[in-house]
């Protein structure tokens, strides 16, 4: 039997609160990529944490291998081949996995953080010795962004686009690009990295007309403070090492490793 002291009452409001709207990203900020001196400061900010070098480490490795936050929390220590000097990434969202060189820096630092960590099959643990999640890496780098004074909100995927136009600024194509990234269409690789970087837009006001580049052809892809500090050479300087591969596209990312083909050390096998 139903309660009988119970009844209906008319709503005295015309329209119940809801939860606010995430905003657009393109009202949070004016573009979703971070240049290579941006990344430089957000990792000075993040080794000012309780726990520096790990977080530090992530952002690096995330940077110079275009992962994704769920990527870089999953980074596991059996991926990591400390005697060939690569890293075997694992894509998620259906990416084709791949095999990347380790620059020096990144071998020194994981070889601390493999010291200094918590024994666990992962790379980046929490302070219990957990998996670092996802959530906890946003939160840490939106920390360091505010720390180092960005103007926009920084989130982890700006790392992996970040890569891709660091690559596409030393004069990688849409194929390695896509080969180095991981996607299986390579739509998606035009759709995040536009091959209108700044680097090849000087290369074609040098060529067209010098005066609108305002430098000579030599000139052409090297940093510049008065517009960007993205842009890289596209060919080794003089008395420079030729890449393993045979290619002569320096990496910014890998410390003067090949960019243009997936691995180096996998080529040469």
């Amino acid at each position: 039997m139903g309660n009988t002291h119970l009844k209906l009452v008319t709503p005295t409001i015309e329209k119940r609160t809801v939860m606010p709207r995430r905003a657009k990203n393109a009202d949070l900020r004016t573009r979703e990529y971070l240049t290579g001196d941006e990344v430089e400061a957000l990792m000075a900010a993040a080794r000012q944490n309780r726990y520096g070098h790990r977080d530090a480490t992530m952002i690096l490795i995330a940077f110079r291998h275009g992962l994704r936050a769920s990527e870089a929390v999953d980074l596991r220590w059996d991926q990591v081949d400390f005697n060939r000097g690569v890293l075997h990434v694992r894509r998620s969202k259906g990416g084709t996995p791949s095999v990347h060189p380790l620059s020096g820096s990144e071998m020194r630092a994981l070889r601390r953080q493999q010291r200094e960590s918590k024994a666990s099959p992962f790379v980046f643990v929490s302070e219990r010795g957990a998996p670092f999640p996802t959530a906890g890496l946003a939160r840490m780098m939106e920390r360091a962004a505010r720390s180092a004074g960005f103007g926009l909100k920084v989130h982890p995927h700006m790392l992996r686009h970040a890569c891709g136009f660091a690559l596409a600024n030393a004069g990688s194509d849409a194929r390695a690009l896509q080969a180095y990234l991981g996607h299986r269409n390579i739509q998606h690789t035009g759709k995040t990295h536009p091959a209108a970087t700044p680097a090849r837009l000087r290369a074609i006001l040098a060529a067209t007309s010098p005066a609108l580049a305002g430098r000579s052809a030599q000139k052409i892809g090297r940093a510049d403070p008065r517009t960007d500090r993205t842009g890289y050479s596209a060919r080794p300087q003089a008395g420079q090492r030729t890449t393993a591969c045979g290619f002569d596209v320096i990496c910014p990312l890998s410390d003067g490793m090949c960019c243009k083909t997936l691995c180096c050390a996998a080529n040469e096998q």
